[in-house]
């Protein structure tokens, strides 16, 4: 993840209660089950142990992902009145020739997420339903008219 990613505030908590449950839950059961396995004796020949241990390491690599994603995240303010496009926004917009398409600018998680430093993104942010824009894409200039902005 870098350092300059945004997340909405559902999303927090989102990974604030997935955080919780690693720590508290899941951590707990791989301990547990690394106890089980080492009383199988010799780990060297011991297949539970080696499973308990990469499920350790697998929980210890998100607990790490989410912490640091949460510690590096800006959260956006979400507004239910939306009259301009902002970071966080999913937007509808008609391109010229191509139809309708949906983009949410910026936030983690999301399918449709398109950076809010590529072209599409600073091209609509700023911009009012009704506002048409022309953007520079690589493949040429592309017109697309704003539709519906949602928070």
């Amino acid at each position: 993840m870098n350092d300059n990613h945004f997340i909405t505030r559902k999303e927090k908590e989102s990974l604030e209660k997935e955080l919780q449950n690693l720590k508290e839950v899941e951590r707990v059961k791989v301990i547990e089950q690394l106890r089980i396995a080492r009383a199988y004796g010799d780990l060297s020949e011991n297949s539970e142990y080696e499973n308990a241990r990469k499920q350790q390491a697998a929980l210890e690599t998100r607990i790490s992902e989410i912490e640091s994603n949460l510690k590096t995240a800006t959260v956006l303010r979400e507004d239910h009145h939306v009259e301009i496009v902002t970071i966080g926004n999913t937007v509808t917009v008609d391109i010229k020739g191509e139809g309708k398409k949906t983009f949410n600018i910026g936030t983690e998680g999301n399918d449709i997420m398109i950076s809010p430093h590529s072209p599409i993104a600073e091209g609509l942010l700023g911009k009012k339903v009704g506002d048409v824009v022309v953007i520079h894409l690589p493949k040429g200039e592309t017109e697309m008219k704003v539709l519906k902005i949602k928070s």
